[in-house]
């Protein structure tokens, strides 16, 4: 690890270890979109239905967010990828 770390630096720069750090931390949202929908359907739902709240709805719930979630990114980590 160390040698690849002064290979890179001697041949591409210092700078050449920080690339790709910004299309990386775009990559976070998958995280704030995914909370986001959870918290915004387990609303929905708790108000549709207030009684016999159970673990198998919070799993469905969080299932859920995280297919919209990676819907909503996956095209991202594609470019990302290609890049």
């Amino acid at each position: 690890m160390g040698d690849a770390f002064r290979s890179i630096v001697k041949h591409e720069g210092i700078l050449a270890l920080y690339r790709g750090l910004v299309p990386a931390l775009l990559l976070t949202s998958h995280g704030m979109v995914q909370f986001a929908t959870y918290e915004d359907l387990k609303r929905r739902f708790a108000r549709a239905r207030e009684t016999n709240w159970r673990p198998a709805v919070d799993f469905c719930l969080g299932a859920a967010s995280k297919v919209v979630a990676s819907a909503a990114t996956f095209p991202y980590s594609v470019v990302k990828a290609r890049l």
